[in-house]
């Protein structure tokens, strides 16, 4: 049974992939014994029947996703009498892709290892088995509610305080935003960051803050901060309490003030960075990639350092796995 869905675990419909046993029929050239193209359907599902036991190997061909992960592994190894279920991990094509995946000795997926890619124009860094969400805009009322002196439309993509006669209001204004779905009950909240990273002087200290609100029943929001009460506040980039893990729904409030009416904070992007079951262990994916030579560093307490410096990309999608020797 292989699913096909998003970070969210909504289905990603009608996803186009093709699948090749291990056994031969012929050498010189090989002959796979089993070899198809399959698609799945409109609620992301595709059940193939009467498999003969055998190590299959699945591949992406969808023109407008690419595979971000695969619960589990593949090849994926089917026993006789037995019934599979594949998962995968779909993101939208952004240029070329890196999907990093990591091993231990064992062959087992290695979450939490970060990964950092470098070459010309690029340093990013990701964690396995995480992904993350985020706004940029808040035009159009995107948004739940506001306290009503929150600008969002004056340029779209960066909220601030509200102007009244070139002054900005000295009251505490806030804004608390839609929910996001993340379709699983078992989230484990990691970190919040924003940007601007920081705020004018003028405005005082800690102009701009947050709180946040989990839940799984979508209406019971109680904000808290990083000690898991409502009398703190985030008001840098930092770990999410605890507190808020095994909830589905999730939602932000931020709190806008200043003590000089001449100036005023802003808000132009927050990302959150979650995991789920949705989410697969062991691997991340980089995109919006060139073809280049990277270097690839790879780390977690317990294990050795790696690093590779001669990792070329030169197609859509590629796979680039790690093998982590332990300390």
């Amino acid at each position: 049974n292989l699913s096909t869905q998003d970070k969210f675990c909504s289905p990603v419909p009608n996803s186009a992939f093709s699948i090749q046993g291990g056994k031969l029929i012929g050498t010189s050239p090989d002959i796979l014994k089993y070899s198809a193209n399959s698609q799945t359907d409109a609620s992301g599902n595709k059940i193939l029947n009467n498999l003969e036991w055998d190590t299959y190997n699945f591949t992406n061909t969808d023109a407008a996703y690419d595979l971000s992960g695969a619960i589990p592994f593949i090849p994926l190894g089917l026993n006789p009498a037995t019934t599979t279920n594949l998962k995968w991990l779909m993101e939208p094509k952004s240029a070329l892709a890196l999907l990093i995946t990591v091993k231990d000795q064992s062959g087992q997926p290695v979450s939490d290892a970060s990964i950092r890619i470098t070459g010309t124009g690029v340093d990013e860094t990701q964690i396995t088995g995480r992904r993350s969400f985020l706004q940029t805009d808040w035009s159009g009322s995107n948004y739940y509610s506001q306290s009503g002196d929150v600008e969002t439309e004056a340029t779209p993509g960066t909220i601030w305080l509200k102007s009244y006669g070139g002054f900005y209001t000295t009251s505490t204004q806030w804004l608390e935003s839609n929910t996001f779905d993340l379709g699983a009950s078992d989230v484990n909240f990691y970190s919040i960051d924003w940007l601007p990273a920081s705020q004018p002087s003028q405005t005082g200290i800690d102009s701009l803050k947050f709180q946040l609100a989990a839940n799984n029943d979508n209406s019971t929001w109680n904000y808290v901060g990083p000690d898991g009460t409502s009398n703190s506040f985030y008001t840098s980039s930092s770990t999410i309490s605890s507190l808020l893990n095994n909830n589905r729904y999730f939602r932000y409030k931020v709190f806008l003030n200043t003590v000089n009416p001449a100036y005023t904070p802003s808000l132009q992007e927050i990302e959150f960075y979650f995991s789920s079951s949705c989410i697969p262990l062991g691997q991340t994916l980089f995109n919006g990639l060139t073809n280049q030579t990277y270097t690839v560093t790879a780390s977690k307490t317990g294990y050795q350092n790696y690093t590779n410096s001669a990792v070329s990309i030169f197609n859509d999608w590629q796979e680039f796995v790690i093998n982590l020797l332990p300390l």
